[in-house]
């Protein structure tokens, strides 16, 4: 993967590229400390998150998970729909897909990573008349729009139980929950957090 050149792919094909290239790196970068991490976070250093740190081989140089999330994949291929299918190996982020991105499935795939992670009542859920949401709609808002364009996001992509708790929010200021960055190399929660283990914006 290191090797190839994807400059004459087509932009679906190099969109589904660069997030198995994203994807693959991390799982490497978790081998590289296996078995005695316990978060990805721990494969940085003091001065230096895992996600800056130069390790990626990327046709012929040498450069961070940061730069093929942000620099590459955010700025050359705007999708928010991307967000779910970049794994950090943390249990807060959406799983690994089963099988990798291809440019024509692409389109199919997220849709089905976005309405999955969306779907998990461990990750969007309403309680005492607020929506609960993953702090990646926190982090990269701007990529949604900002908070209406949050909840048109969710809107959209809601299946009918989340969308009849949807419409029980009385209170649209969003909630985003905490972030859990212990490895998931065990089954991912379902349900949602236990009351108060929340993080709300400021």
């Amino acid at each position: 993967m290191a090797a190839i050149d994807p400059a004459d792919f087509s932009g679906a094909d190099r969109k589904a590229y660069y997030i198995n290239v994203y994807n693959v790196w991390t799982i490497e970068l978790i081998l590289e400390h296996w078995p005695g991490i316990r978060s990805i976070k721990e494969a940085g250093s003091f001065i230096r998150s895992p996600w800056k740190r130069n390790f990626v081989h990327l046709h012929g140089d040498v450069v961070s998970l940061d730069a093929i999330e942000h620099d590459i994949l955010r700025r050359n291929f705007p999708d928010p729909r991307v967000h779910f299918a970049l794994n950090c190996a943390s249990r807060s982020c959406p799983p690994l897909a089963e099988q990798p991105y291809r440019g024509e499935t692409l389109d199919a795939q997220l849709e089905d990573r976005t309405s999955s992670f969306i779907n998990n009542p461990a990750n969007t859920f309403v309680r005492e008349s607020r929506l609960h949401v993953s702090k990646i709609f926190d982090w990269y808002s701007a990529d949604f729009g900002g908070q209406d364009g949050v909840w048109s996001f969710i809107r959209h992509y809601a299946g009918p139980q989340l969308a009849a708790s949807l419409d029980t929010v009385t209170d649209k200021r969003l909630v985003f929950t905490d972030y859990d960055w212990s490895l998931n190399d065990r089954p991912l929660p379902t349900r949602p957090p236990e009351d108060g283990d929340t993080a709300e914006r400021p």
